[in-house]
């Protein structure tokens, strides 16, 4: 079963100002703020499972469910001037990645990243050129995959926590740059 609840808005900058044909409200107007945010508990019934230890919790959570998700980004768009920016932030909480088998293995977590993306554009030429850059994973974080080492099966924290927890596999994410030029007859 899951629950959760999701709060997103997106606002034009330009809403806050009463003169739009000055520099300013016409920088606003291209202005956009947006956000989401998720928040989501899942529980899994594994109390039928016959290699689970009496002690073991009969729930845990979905795979591959964080508890949490975010995403924010500002982007300014010139239409006038065949202009466009975006930087995009992206954050997951810690999820599990492998379930296990308690009687042989531990579910194996992966901990929560944060991912940034920018991309800005211009055209030319009527919109018939195009120059684009885009910048993926910027931060280029790493993505380590842990035992969650808990004494008590009671101990809700499943974060790393890297003077306790077996961390099994770190996976170093590189940052991608691309450079496009595109014509369109």
């Amino acid at each position: 079963s899951c629950r959760g609840f999701e709060l997103e808005y997106r606002i034009i900058l330009g809403t806050f100002v009463k003169n739009d044909t000055n520099l300013l409200g016409k920088i606003l107007n291209n202005l956009t703020l947006f956000s989401n945010f998720a928040y989501i508990k899942s529980k899994v019934d594994i109390s039928k499972q016959t290699s689970k230890p009496k002690e073991a919790p009969d729930v845990r959570t979905l795979q591959g469910q964080s508890p949490y998700l975010l995403n924010a980004g500002i982007s300014y768009v010139d239409n006038d001037h065949g202009f466009s920016e975006s930087g995009i932030v992206n954050r997951i909480g810690q999820r599990i990645s492998v379930v296990g088998n308690y009687g042989t293995q531990m579910d194996i977590w992966e901990s929560g990243r944060t991912v940034v993306d920018l991309q800005a554009s211009k055209s030319f030429l009527k919109n018939k050129l195009e120059i684009r850059f885009t910048a993926r994973d910027i931060l280029a974080k790493t993505q380590i995959q842990y035992f969650y080492n808990k004494k008590d099966y009671n101990d809700e924290d499943t974060r790393l926590n890297k003077d306790k927890d077996d961390i099994i596999r770190t996976i170093q994410n590189g940052s991608t740059y691309a450079f496009s030029i595109s014509y369109r007859f």
